[in-house]
């Protein structure tokens, strides 16, 4: 279907994106790892030899385990334990002590979930025990919100406009240039303790909340600066991954990540909301170069559509990559070790990663490890990220034996739990058997979906605003793809923009959400809208 270029109605529409937080996780590693390769003869399941035997039905093997199964996704990142309490927020947010005019009422509430405070000179940071820390996408926020104020209330006064321009130029100061790319970059890094993730990073997400509020601003004032910086955040987007930015390929073409990693996540709400982000920008600027890519990525989110629907449960999924422990029990004890193993994305294999415990890398967990890399008994485990990308999932172990063994190999499942944002790791699901020699060799499997339900885990109510629990990404795909649709026909987007509507009504009699306190209606807020 072709993309309808004229915007025409959309535009007021755009102006209604929905723009509530989202705080961005990442990690911006090396580039994909080639697959690990060894001189030491394979073993394949299936193979003449080494034979898995996998038993229909083998979710009767039900252990409960005290392992740490919970990861926060990335609109969860803030690190929780280090943002001060509420009763710590000054009134105002702190705006009078940094010379700058209040914010509505209307967002006090989302403005309290952020612990949003400013900093002396007018940037909005994040209140933590320790202090304000600059958060790289709160900038977005406040421009959006003095602009809109000094649009509505500014006949007779510039405290808004001026307020909008101290808090771009925060941001602006706060920003790197990357010449190679001509573009700029509001990073996000370790040591501000934002993420979980180490590194030092760009979001896709963040960088597009700027792109059209820069431009929104140089409309106002005139000031060229403004409408260079949004030509240089738009550039920031197309930088490939494996150059520093969050730009990938997909098997079904081009994407923007929410934020980099080393193994794509497809995270819906965030792509979605970049490419509107382009659209609003493209509407004001009429930016081809905008239009174009975002047009790229409209087509790709077409493409992938189905492999986000998950019917069993009335939801969406969130992304489409997650992490599950994977054990090994060996029949004799102390006699082999999981000496390292890869998992495949997108036809890209991907190591583990020594000393690691991130969930959302490959990882050999210490339990049960001992120091010389052999099972301290007979069962190993490692942490396995994979994705509902690929229609099977493909993993190579590693394995060192003293002597021949059997081995048996189980993949961690769980239960959809609505307040939380990964699975759980209650049962362990036999995938396969194999005989296993001595010396060095690597098991290689291939299992279906069907072992891995919540693998890309489903949207959530996790997130609480003024007291109400809502699912908020669910909306938020109906939402985006709604507008989406009214610059972009496709029956795909009409198929389930449907489908997931009609699954909002029917989630009051889901058994796992009866009784939870939830909230099931659109929390689209209308005061985002530049008509109110």
């Amino acid at each position: 279907m072709n993309p309808i270029v004229d915007m025409g109605d959309t535009k007021k529409k755009l102006h209604a994106i929905y723009l509530g937080a989202i705080l961005i996780s990442a990690s911006l590693t090396s580039a994909a790892c080639e697959p690990r390769k060894t001189s030491e003869s394979q073993i394949s399941f299936p193979a003449p030899t080494y034979i898995p035997r996998v038993i229909p039905g083998s979710d009767s093997v039900k252990v409960d385990i005290s392992l740490p199964a919970f990861v926060p996704s990335s609109d969860e990142v803030e690190i929780a334990a280090t943002k001060a309490p509420e009763s710590a927020l000054l009134d105002d947010f702190g705006a009078a002590q940094a010379g700058l005019p209040p914010v509505r009422e209307a967002r006090r509430e989302h403005y309290v979930y952020y612990r949003l405070q400013f900093l002396p000179d007018g940037y909005p940071g994040i209140l933590k025990t320790d202090g304000v820390t600059a958060h790289p996408i709160y900038g977005s926020y406040l421009l959006y919100e003095y602009i809109y104020l000094h649009r509505t209330q500014g006949k007779k006064t510039t405290i808004y406009l001026d307020a909008a321009k101290r808090v771009a130029d925060a941001t602006l100061r706060r920003m790197d240039y990357i010449e190679e790319f001509d573009a700029l970059g509001f990073f996000y890094t370790d040591q501000d303790g934002l993420t979980y993730w180490p590194g030092r990073f760009i979001s896709g997400l963040t960088q597009a909340r700027y792109l059209p509020m820069f431009y929104d601003l140089y409309i106002v004032t005139g000031e060229e600066k403004y409408k260079v910086a949004a030509t240089q955040i738009l550039n920031s987007l197309k930088i490939p991954q494996n150059e520093g930015g969050v730009m990938i390929m997909t098997p079904f073409g081009v994407a923007v990540e929410e934020y980099p990693h080393e193994i794509p996540t497809y995270v819906l709400n965030g792509w979605t909301t970049i490419i509107l982000e382009m659209l609003r920008y493209h509407d004001k600027s009429g930016d081809q170069a905008a239009l174009d890519f975002a047009t790229e990525n409209i087509k790709t989110v077409e493409k992938m559509m189905p492999l986000y629907d998950y019917p069993n449960l009335l939801l969406s999924r969130y992304q489409l990559t997650g992490f599950a422990y994977m054990k090994v029990r060996f029949k004799k004890q102390r006699n082999c070790g999981i000496s390292g193993f890869s998992t495949s994305v997108a036809g890209v294999w991907h190591d583990d990663i020594a000393g690691e415990d991130n969930r959302w890398h490959n990882f050999i967990h210490p339990k049960g490890r001992g120091e010389d890399g052999f099972a301290e008994k007979r069962e190993q485990m490692i942490n396995v990220v994979l994705s509902r990308i690929d229609e099977d999932r493909k993993v190579k172990v590693d394995v060192v034996c003293k002597e021949d063994d059997e081995a048996i190999f189980f993949i961690g499942n769980g239960d959809y739990m609505p307040t939380m944002s990964a699975m759980p790791t209650k049962r362990w699901i036999e995938v396969g058997r194999a005989s296993i020699p001595v010396g060095s060799s690597t098991v290689s499997m291939t299992f279906s979906a069907d072992n891995m339900e919540l693998l890309g885990y489903p949207t959530n109510f996790a997130k609480e605003i003024g007291g109400i629990r809502r699912n908020v990404y669910h909306w938020l795909h109906i939402n985006n793809l709604e507008l989406i649709s009214e610059f972009y026909q496709s029956d795909v987007f009409t198929h389930y923009i449907g489908k997931w509507r009609s699954y909002t009504d029917q989630w009051k009699s889901l058994p796992v959400l009866k009784d939870g306190g939830f909230d099931f209606t659109n929390p689209k807020p209308s005061e985002h809208s530049e008509e109110e």
